[in-house]
């Protein structure tokens, strides 16, 4: 099981990635397929978040 932190820097690496070969991604939609991965036991945070 990976943590918060080890899955965010996996989901801004892959964004990284995408954009340097000029994929058009925004932080925005990047934080939300983050949000949208993370297990249930986040579901009061994500709502948080979210809103």
């Amino acid at each position: 099981m990976r943590t918060v932190s080890e899955f965010a820097l996996k989901v801004k690496t892959i964004g990284d990635a995408l954009k340097s070969t000029g994929e058009m991604i925004r932080d925005h939609d990047l934080l939300l397929n983050m949000l949208n991965g993370l297990g249930h036991e986040y579901d009061p945070i994500v709502v948080l978040i979210s809103s």
